[in-house]
């Protein structure tokens, strides 16, 4: 008897385990299928990030007009810029998000403001109308934020950014630091958002690619250097460019655009290069036109700075009292020294 209950108790146990083990795989699964559609943790109320414009010379608006800073002889640029944006509210899967950019020229302040909202999931923005205006890369997805990932950014209406590829590495912001960073750069095998001239090797007139062929190959008198003509094939349509033999060309295909973001290692907040984004359409702007665009102020965790970097600024910041220190410090026991010495010769 005792025999049967203990066999029933182990074969129970050996059921409770396997369906455990069973919810815990399909828990598992569950989250690993839904990790792509996780927002980063601090993305919540309050959340802000600050821009500063280097050289902010145009801004492009959505109907089409330009805020030139240029003349036609001189190119001028605003005093001072930056452009904030800050999580308002968050609301299930939406997010309010307030978007500002200042400028100042000659001593005026020109300030422009709105609000979107963006789906905290997907990165996709709507005005506050529910018109869908694109996606944001305001910040690269945590299941994305790796090296060697390729994946599309962003997109602005009916334009899709180019597929980049992630690639490890260091840029230096306005602190003067070198962060550590992850570079978006143009993923060549993105068929669909960019044709590839390709003239490295042996170059002949005839030489054809998918949406280009080689149509002659000549010497510019005024430089001797040989030039390779070029004509392209798009929707219907052709062009002629001029090209230097072994080159390899990389150019965007009609409703798509490429800009090279970014992206703070850890928390995968977008740091550097915000020309174009859908968050801008909630002030009517479409592209801003400047020297660099970098981040300035955050209270989103960053990636700290590698010890070296931080040794190399203490020693910059601190070489000179510390050296005077040391000096002080020598010499005071050399002082010592030397009349401990005078004493014991004259005892």
């Amino acid at each position: 008897m005792r025999q049967s209950i203990g066999i029933a108790l182990l074969f129970t146990m050996l059921l409770s385990i396997l369906h455990s083990s069973f919810l815990g795989n399909q828990l598992l699964f569950i989250q690993v299928r839904s990790e792509e559609y996780v927002p980063p943790h601090w993305l919540k109320k309050g959340v802000y990030a600050k821009y500063r414009i280097k050289d902010l010379m145009d801004i492009l608006f959505i109907n089409g007009t330009w805020l030139s800073l240029q003349r036609r002889f001189d190119v001028y640029t605003a005093d001072r810029a930056w452009l904030r944006w800050s999580i308002e509210e968050v609301n299930g899967s939406r997010a309010l998000v307030k978007v500002t950019l200042v400028y100042e020229v000659k001593d005026r302040t020109f300030e422009l403001s709105g609000y979107v909202s963006v789906d905290i999931y997907t990165r996709e923005v709507f005005l506050l109308n529910g018109s869908r205006v694109g996606v944001t890369a305001v910040w690269c997805p945590p299941n994305m934020l790796a090296e060697g990932i390729r994946f599309r950014a962003g997109e602005i209406l009916n334009e899709k950014s180019v597929r980049g590829v992630l690639s490890k590495g260091s840029i230096r912001l306005p602190d003067g630091f070198f962060h550590p960073a992850y570079t978006y750069s143009m993923d060549d095998t993105d068929e669909e958002g960019i044709f590839i001239i390709d003239l490295r090797g042996n170059v002949t007139r005839g030489m054809k690619g998918k949406n280009w062929e080689v149509i002659d190959i000549r010497e510019d008198p005024k430089t001797n250097q040989t030039r390779v003509i070029v004509r392209l094939y798009l929707d219907g349509e052709s062009t002629v460019i001029s090209m230097d033999p072994g080159a390899k060309l990389l150019r965007t295909r009609p409703n798509y655009y490429y800009e090279p973001y970014v992206f703070d290692v850890r928390s995968g907040l977008l740091i550097e290069s915000f020309m174009r984004d859908a968050i801008l359409l909630a002030i009517d702007v479409y592209r801003i036109s400047a020297g660099r665009i970098s981040i300035e102020e955050t209270n989103v965790e960053l990636s700290p700075l590698p010890f070296s970097i931080v040794l190399l600024y203490f020693m910059r910041r601190w070489s000179l009292p510390i050296v005077s220190i040391l000096i002080v410090a020598i010499l005071m026991v050399a002082y010592v020294r030397r009349r401990r010495r005078s004493k014991v010769s004259m005892g």
